[in-house]
């Protein structure tokens, strides 16, 4: 069955959507980690849904290579930040906690080649299981744009 959206419906409702049927059918995980936590309490519902929606900005932003850009872990609890500022062939990524807990070390660089590779993994990924597990939303025309504008 498919979901009647709106005009009070965007992208980040479908997204959130899907997200939901993921997290109910607890068929994947959402696997954050770095800055001297191995791994971040991340979930599939919030924190994926928050970084699906500034995957177009991510995306734009890489590919063009001259601007910096945050990825926001902005939900409560969480509150992380990291500021991606392109340096020659690599990123330098900054990581600022808004809460008590404090990033060691609180940069890194990463090569230009694997930050692409891992945000397309993870769009592919998200794909195929949207596409497994909820097919109705995932043949949603919003979907399909989200995925072209996410092109790197």
């Amino acid at each position: 069955m498919r979901r009647a959206y709106d005009l009070d419906d965007d992208i980040g409702t479908l997204l959130g959507d899907i997200c939901d049927v993921l997290a109910e059918a607890r068929c994947c995980a959402f696997l954050v980690d770095g800055f001297g936590q191995e791994t971040w309490p991340v979930d599939i519902r919030t924190d994926l849904l928050v970084i699906l929606e500034q995957l177009p900005v991510i995306a734009e932003s890489i590919a063009t290579g001259r601007d910096s850009f945050v990825v926001d872990f902005y939900e409560q609890g969480l509150q992380r930040f990291l500021l991606f500022q392109p340096q020659g062939t690599d990123f330098r990524v900054e990581c600022t906690s808004a809460t008590e807990w404090t990033p060691v070390p609180t940069t890194i660089v990463l090569p230009h080649s694997e930050l692409v590779l891992m945000f397309v993994q993870l769009r592919d990924a998200f794909l195929r299981l949207a596409e497994s597990v909820c097919p109705h939303l995932a043949s949603h025309p919003w979907l399909d744009e989200w995925a072209r504008s996410t092109s790197f």
